[in-house]
């Protein structure tokens, strides 16, 4: 039978239940980006901020502690840049983003960095630790200790890659101090930190932020991270007259919305010069995890959407000024052409600004570099020996009391960044401690939150609501 029982007899009848599925399914898609922050990299000064400290996936975040272990060996003399990194069985196995190199391939770790920061290869990240510690779950240590010491109170890694894994946690707050110790404490590496491709013979493979690279003024880095319990994150920065800015984005829709709301962000924040220290961040609490498979929670806004609220026409509007007004977001440019295709660089253009320098990906190799080839000659040989078989890594072992965060009950409970009520509300107390009334206005939700239903979902003055008609991306 086709209806539902509520109480006392009381049903709805089926057709009803078909048009109400039908209304929410074609409500317009809504702006859902769960946590950010951007930062004074010099000092840690808070200039922007939402749910800072609430728990989340860091995806290929990951990556940045990996290659911040990675730096820190080369300082203690442990590693040079010439040192080989051997594709191992376990790291040939996992998912992409990968290079997809055979079994026993050496590349330089000079090379490994490369494609591990912009490629984001998953299999170089396994093999660099495997490299590097002798088991992933060594190098797993290595990373946990980094964190503790940089006072990443809220992060637990269990792989250096970021793939899912849901003990595998950070925060907004967190992710910012990872990315200002990559910053500030290893200057001399920030090329790897800064190239938006990387080519492998005929191959071009582009960073996450490429266009973000390309088109912001003064950006400089640093790192995308993707996978469907986490979405659309990422750690940037950039610099203008001396003075850097990093910012942190979790969970949004898209990589265009990602790299659109950075770049408000990195605009937002270089208009303001004080605020709390991101040490004052007060984590204590019980925000939630999102639920699994978080990337399927509401439909991507689509071009014009997204040129609508972070055009250029938009740029100098508030972050949370779309909660002022239940009227649709106002119109920006057209994205399409005469021949009603989506105009892709107007998107870009419109989003990010004109490109600034033209694309031109860094050389990356495989082999080992002449040093490493030297040291395996034996007298007299003309040919290096075999380097050992690679061994398959054990599972990595985390401590049986790292605790795994609460986890939604409800996507309609998600906190809705772009709504001001009673709850949500600017409250400094919940974040800082010692901050009476700081000049950052700060907002937070906590897990009690009351659900924000239908409007959740593309409601009057929803941040993607418009008049146009919705279009699709792809």
């Amino acid at each position: 039978m086709c209806h539902a029982v509520l109480r006392k007899g009381q049903v709805i009848a089926c057709s009803f239940v078909l048009v109400l599925v039908a209304i929410l399914s074609a409500a317009p898609a809504r702006a859902d980006v769960a946590a950010w922050m951007v930062v004074d990299a010099r000092d840690g000064t808070v200039l922007e901020q939402y749910s800072a400290t609430r728990p989340w996936h860091p995806a290929s975040l990951t990556k940045m502690m990996t290659a911040y272990v990675v730096f820190r060996k080369i300082e203690q003399g442990e590693l040079t840049l010439s040192s080989p990194v051997v594709v191992s069985a376990a790291a040939h196995e996992l998912p992409p983003s990968k290079m997809g190199f055979k079994v026993g391939t050496q590349v330089s770790l000079h090379d490994a960095l490369m494609m591990l920061m912009v490629k984001s290869a998953n299999d170089i990240a396994a093999s660099i630790a495997h490299s590097v510690a002798g088991s992933e779950d060594a190098f797993v240590q290595l990373m946990n200790g980094e964190a503790r010491r940089l006072g990443m109170s809220q992060t637990t890694f269990v792989n250096p890659h970021g793939l899912p894994d849901e003990r595998q946690v950070t925060s907004a707050r967190d992710m910012a101090l990872m990315g200002m110790a990559l910053w500030n404490h290893f200057p001399q590496y920030h090329d790897y930190l800064n190239k938006p491709a990387i080519r492998f013979g005929k191959r071009t493979m582009k960073s996450g932020i490429a266009e973000f690279l390309l088109r912001v003024p003064g950006a400089s880095g640093i790192k995308t991270g993707y996978i469907c319990d986490s979405g659309f994150n990422v750690v940037v920065t950039a610099t203008r007259k001396g003075r850097t800015l990093l910012a942190v984005v979790l969970g949004s829709a898209s990589e265009l919305e990602r790299n659109a709301f950075a770049r408000r962000l990195i605009e937002t924040g270089f208009k303001r010069h004080r605020g709390p220290s991101i040490a004052d961040l007060n984590t204590a609490g019980s925000l939630p995890l999102p639920e699994p498979r978080y990337c399927q929670r509401n439909k991507q806004p689509d071009a014009q959407q997204l040129v609508d609220r972070f055009g250029e026409k938009r740029v100098n509007a508030p972050l949370l000024a779309y909660a002022k007004t239940d009227q649709p977001a106002p119109a920006g440019l057209s994205v399409f052409k005469d021949n009603k295709r989506i105009d892709w660089t107007l998107v870009h253009e419109q989003l990010m600004g004109p490109r600034l320098a033209a694309l031109q990906p860094y050389e990356v190799h495989v082999g080992k570099p002449a040093s490493a080839i030297a040291q395996l000659l034996v007298p007299g040989a003309e040919v290096p020996l075999p380097m050992p078989k690679p061994f398959k890594a054990s599972p990595v072992a985390v401590p049986a009391d790292v605790p795994v965060p609460p986890r939604k009950q409800s996507y309609l409970r998600h906190p809705d960044p772009f709504v001001r009520d009673g709850v949500n509300g600017h409250n400094a107390s919940l974040l800082f401690a010692g901050e009476a009334q700081p000049r950052v206005q700060l907002v937070d939700r906590d897990a009690g939150s009351p659900p924000i239903e239908k409007h959740f979902f593309g409601g009057p003055g929803g941040l993607y609501k418009s008049e146009r008609e919705p279009t699709r991306i792809n």
